[in-house]
């Protein structure tokens, strides 16, 4: 998560776009493994 968010500038609606998941999944998952 935290190479496509770098690739990504920090934009957390474009990474999750990459990874083909929902903006809020992403910012679970960085919650769940405390990169957020």
């Amino acid at each position: 998560f935290v190479e496509v968010l770098n690739h990504c500038e920090g934009n957390q609606s474009r990474a999750a776009s990459l990874l083909g998941i929902h903006r809020a999944t992403l910012r679970k998952k960085l919650k769940d493994y405390g990169l957020a």
